[in-house]
C-alpha cells in the first residue's frame, strides 16, 4: 500500500491534509497521515529570544499534541482505531496520551472514539439500516454497536430511527 497526498489546504491556525491510500492502482478509502499534523500555537510564535520552558508553554504543547489526537479521531473513526492507533498517529507514546488527554478533556481517549462514532451514527442510522450503520461509523459488531447506542441516547437504533426519521 502506498499513501498518496491528495489535498493540501492551509488556513490561518491549522493546516488539513487528506491522504489516500492506493491499493494495485485503485484508490480506497480516505486515511490520515500517521504523523502529527504541526500545530502552531501563540505561544510558538513568539519571539524565540524568550524561549523559557514555562509551564503555559508546557501546557500549549500538550494541548496541541490533543488537537492532533482528537482531529486523527475525527477523520478517522470509521476505520479500526484505538488509543496504540492514536498515539502512534500524533507521536506520542500511549501513556503519554492517555495523561495529556485526560487532563485536557476529562474523557478518555475510548469513550471520544465512542462519542464520535455515536454522533456520526445518529446522522447515518436515519438513511441505513442499523447494520450497516454500525458498520459504517466503525462498529465491527451491531448487537455491540446497538448495547452503546441505547446507552448513550436512550434510544435503541430502531427507536431512533422511528422517532427522527421524517
Amino acid at each position: 500500500d502506498h499513501i498518496i497526498p491528495l489535498q493540501i489546504k492551509n488556513s490561518q491556525d491549522s493546516q488539513i491534509i487528506s491522504f489516500f491510500k492506493a491499493d494495485k492502482g485503485s484508490v480506497s478509502r480516505q486515511v490520515h497521515p500517521p504523523w502529527p499534523v504541526p500545530c502552531k500555537s501563540k505561544l510558538q510564535e513568539q519571539d524565540s529570544s524568550e524561549s523559557k520552558e514555562s509551564k503555559a508553554e508546557q501546557v500549549k504543547i500538550n494541548n496541541c499534541v490533543v488537537q492532533n489526537a482528537m482531529l486523527y479521531i475525527e477523520n478517522n473513526y470509521f476505520n479500526d482505531i484505538n488509543i496504540d492507533t492514536v498515539a502512534f498517529s500524533v507521536g506520542v507514546s500511549r501513556s503519554y496520551l492517555v495523561k495529556q488527554f485526560k487532563l485536557a478533556t476529562n474523557k478518555t481517549i475510548n469513550n471520544r472514539i465512542i462519542e464520535v462514532r455515536i454522533e456520526q451514527a445518529k446522522k447515518v442510522l436515519l438513511k441505513k439500516s442499523v447494520t450497516e450503520t454500525a458498520y459504517e461509523v466503525g462498529f465491527n459488531n451491531s448487537n455491540y454497536f446497538a448495547t452503546v447506542f441505547k446507552k448513550r441516547t436512550n434510544y435503541t437504533p430502531k427507536q431512533f430511527k422511528r422517532t427522527f426519521s421524517s
